[in-house]
């Protein structure tokens, strides 16, 4: 597991060394006062006269890491008490040698005190640590920044440093919302924390939140990591690509069946929690971060309530949702548990076996992955019928459009089809013609070109109808069937024995009247085609009988 303990939230650092801080820290040290080992203090600086002197004599220095100096107090005749060295302020030797070394970068500050009993002198140097450019820590490796599980969280991940001169001790992370993080802006970046190295440990990991960083979610960042050597030194920085905090993201929507009834009750699992629709059929979850996909999974009836027909439905699983894709309300469709037609085996009595089947989104072909629904994107969809007459007194054209009338009919009233008079702005065009195989009809996707139907979105569909037909039945269950195709019914019925529409071979063996013709599994069908919505996975959808 990667780990991380934070050493702390604004870690001590030394002073920068800059020209500026540098006379500033003269100035100061030469009016403060020093404590010292004796009881009292006298301001000096220089040689005692006549027997005391300091070496050396600059005062001040510039070291490496490492680098070593040497101090000295010197008399005549050679002192033996009095003498005290202080490092920073801590008393630290009372020889009258004194061998310094510089072990980390910043301001060292180097005192001494001599006490003759009637009076005290003392001498001070300053020693500027400077990093030793041949001796940095390399560069943190494998720093990589990415969305942490909550929304405004970031999470970012580095691996240790093993080649330096000096022990690593701690790895330092800094950002910028103003551009990237650099060594010569470091110091001016927020400082976000300090961890630990640890020898046994190879990966590491901090996670922040907006509050952490102090910007507002969707802000771009920029985050920086240093490793820190035993000498104070730091690593140069890789350059890492902004990265933009994800966004509050609220999914509300409608949960309602393949007739666009609401649906009050129904569960909806998206992983990290659950939510229930309301009255007419709403919900509503989050917020979520935007910068991960979600998936929602139904979970409603799946047996019927006694004494209630079809109060069951197929769950759906809509898989990979993101942000950028959810415009608005999300609807999540659900098919009902119709049933089937007991004469035909060929789909185990199951609507969503036979509509997968009968959609041709039940397998793979060579042209695309076609479990995904196609569909007209509007509707009614508009019908041009050319203008026929057999010669014998058959007007094959007014079986076109009684043909079309019934499909509205069959389908509750409600309009799924229109005439034009208008051919070349016509979705749907009805020829009468010879017909290849000299089968009784046709239908063959136009535009676009280069697909079969179900394939893609149809945007034009020629239906030609066989103009040898002998009778007014057969024109209008052809075309019938032509249109039931262009309707999304692309495939035909497996079994004839239900007396469906689809069936390859149709005859004229249908009694009651044309719009009774259409089965009510197909007239389900078809309502489902146009009420799921565009391109839906078809086998999200549950495959469980009950």
């Amino acid at each position: 597991m990667r780990s991380a303990n934070k050493q702390n939230q604004n870690p001590v650092r030394r002073s920068v060394l800059t020209p500026g801080s540098i006379l500033s820290l003269i100035l100061l040290l030469s009016l403060g006062a020093w404590a010292g080992c004796s009881k009292t203090t006298e301001p000096g600086g220089g040689d005692l006269p006549g027997e005391v002197s300091f070496y050396p004599a600059a005062g001040s220095f510039q070291l490496f890491p490492l680098e070593e100096l040497q101090f000295e107090v010197r008399s005549t005749p050679p002192l033996d008490e009095g003498i005290c060295w202080h490092l920073d302020g801590v008393a630290c030797s009372t020889d009258p040698l004194y061998n310094y070394q510089a072990l980390t970068v910043g301001t060292d500050t180097v005192r001494v005190t001599v006490d003759q009993g009637d009076r005290v002198r003392e001498r001070q140097w300053l020693v500027f640590i400077y990093p030793d450019t041949t001796a940095l820590p390399a560069a943190v490796p494998g720093v990589t920044i990415s969305h942490g599980a909550d929304v405004g969280e970031t999470l970012v991940e580095w691996n240790w440093v093993t080649a330096s001169t000096f022990p690593v001790v701690a790895y330092e992370v800094a950002m910028r919302s103003d551009g990237p993080v650099y060594v010569g802006n470091w110091e001016t970046a927020t400082q976000l924390g300090s961890y630990p190295h640890d020898s046994n440990i190879a990966g590491y990991e901090a996670l922040y939140t907006a509050e952490d960083l102090g910007v507002d979610y969707g802000t771009s960042v920029w985050f920086g990591v240093r490793a820190v050597d035993e000498a104070g030194q730091r690593s140069p920085i890789h350059s890492v690509f902004p990265h933009t905090l994800s966004r509050p993201w609220l999914i509300a929507g409608f949960v309602v069946d393949d007739s666009l009834r609401a649906l009050e009750g129904v569960v909806l699992d998206f992983g990290t929690g659950r939510t229930n629709t309301v009255e007419d059929g709403s919900f509503s979850i989050g917020p979520l971060s935007d910068a991960f996909p979600v998936d929602i999974f139904s979970l409603s009836r799946n047996q019927e309530i006694p004494g209630q027909r079809f109060s069951s439905w197929y769950d759906v699983a809509m898989e990979r949702l993101t942000a950028g894709q959810v415009a608005g309300p999300v609807t999540v469709p659900l098919v009902t548990r119709w049933g089937l037609a007991p004469e035909c085996p060929g789909y185990e009595n199951d609507f969503l076996t036979y509509l997968r089947g009968i959609t041709n989104t039940m397998d793979f072909s060579g042209t695309r992955e076609n479990f995904r629904l196609y569909k007209w994107d509007h509707y009614p969809v508009s019908v041009f019928i050319s203008e026929y007459d057999n010669g014998a007194g058959l007007d094959f054209d007014d079986q076109g459009r009684l043909a079309v009338a019934a499909w509205n009919e069959a389908l509750w009233g409600e309009e799924y089809l229109t005439v034009t008079t208008d051919s070349l702005a016509a979705d749907i065009v009805v020829e009468f013609g010879p017909v290849p195989g000299n089968n009784n009809g046709v239908a063959i996707l136009v535009e676009p070109a280069g697909y079969n139907l179900s394939e893609v979105v149809p945007e034009k569909i020629l239906l030609i109808v066989n103009s040898v037909l002998p009778s007014e039945k057969s024109v209008q269950i052809t075309t019938l069937h032509e249109l039931g195709h262009a309707l999304g019914l692309v495939s035909h019925a497996l079994c004839d024995e239900a007396g469906y529409l689809m069936y390859i071979t149709t005859d004229n063996n249908f009694s009651g009247t044309l719009a009774e013709t259409i089965h009510i599994d197909e007239r389900r069908a078809v309502r489902a085609v146009r009420n799921l919505p565009q391109g839906v996975r078809m086998d999200g959808f549950t495959w469980d009988k009950y």
